[in-house]
């Protein structure tokens, strides 16, 4: 059995640039105690040629503690001597069509997230983004 938090909108009809900015103000959604999230993307493209999106994650309640979120790991790993050796990277998802996405994020025991977003091209476009997130009922 799951139950999930009330849908909560971090930021609405936010121009784009070219440039990483944090989506609403103060733009934060606290995760605690949750498994999973849910981002909502609804994006109006314009004439960009995609747009990108960080999540980062906080171990913290408050302050300016982040971290970019989820890691990915390269499935190409290499082994020397019986050690694994693989390398990790920051996940950053990259849209190309407009409209409405949905993007789910693990949490792995994060306090708060953030979402980062820009356009590559020519910006403009606009995003709305909202969050719920899902933890088991006990």
């Amino acid at each position: 059995m799951y139950s999930k938090t009330k849908v909560v909108t971090l930021g609405s009809a936010v121009t784009l640039t070219g440039s990483d900015a944090v989506i609403g103000s103060p733009g934060t959604f606290d995760v605690r105690n949750n498994r999973e999230l849910s981002l909502l993307v609804d994006w109006t493209k314009g004439t960009a040629t995609a747009l990108e999106l960080l999540v980062e994650s906080s171990p913290v309640d408050s302050g300016d503690d982040w971290y970019p979120h989820p890691l990915a790991s390269d499935a190409g790993a290499t082994f020397s001597a019986g050690v694994a050796t693989q390398a990790v990277g920051t996940l950053r998802y990259s849209i190309t069509a407009t409209g409405r996405h949905h993007l789910p994020v693990r949490l792995f025991g994060a306090r708060r997230i953030r979402v980062k977003a820009r356009e590559t091209g020519t910006p403009g476009g606009t995003i709305t983004l909202k969050a719920t997130a899902v933890q088991e009922a006990s």
